[in-house]
């Protein structure tokens, strides 16, 4: 399935899920159209930061300290960085991650290869647990 398609079916089942808000029983989902607003500047934010030469994947939760985590290690080596985007994964919010990121995995994967997902995650494999793997740390 092309990314695009993927990305549509992930977009249109958000906004399938914010029209039944009307009749829902908790906090209220955002309307179809705050959830496209929020996609399209998920898409544009990205565009943004790839026109400044800055790689990044938008997430959610609290920063930590760099230095801190083997993953932002990894990344770092590939000029990605992390942008946390809040702590709260809201359908809006969601939906400006899933176009964020996509924009930004394209790019990247047109930079750095289609296997990058897979070196990074084998990077951050080796680097944690190097004992396991017999081999030689990432450095």
């Amino acid at each position: 399935m092309p990314r695009f398609a993927i990305l549509n079916l992930f977009v249109t089942s958000l906004c399938l899920l914010a029209s039944l808000s009307a009749g829902a029983v908790g906090p209220k989902l955002p309307s179809p159209d705050e959830v496209e607003k929020q996609m399209l500047s998920g898409i544009a934010d990205a565009k943004k930061e790839l026109q400044r030469g800055h790689f990044a994947i938008a997430i959610f939760g609290l920063p930590s300290a760099p230095e801190e985590t083997v993953r932002t290690k990894i990344l770092s080596k590939y000029g990605i960085i992390d942008k946390i985007v809040g702590d709260v994964a809201s359908l809006d919010r969601q939906a400006y991650v899933a176009a964020y990121n996509f924009v930004m995995r394209s790019a990247l994967e047109n930079k750095y290869g289609g296997d990058i997902w897979s070196a990074i995650d084998s990077q951050i494999k080796v680097a944690s647990d190097p004992v396991s793997y017999r081999l030689v740390p990432v450095q």
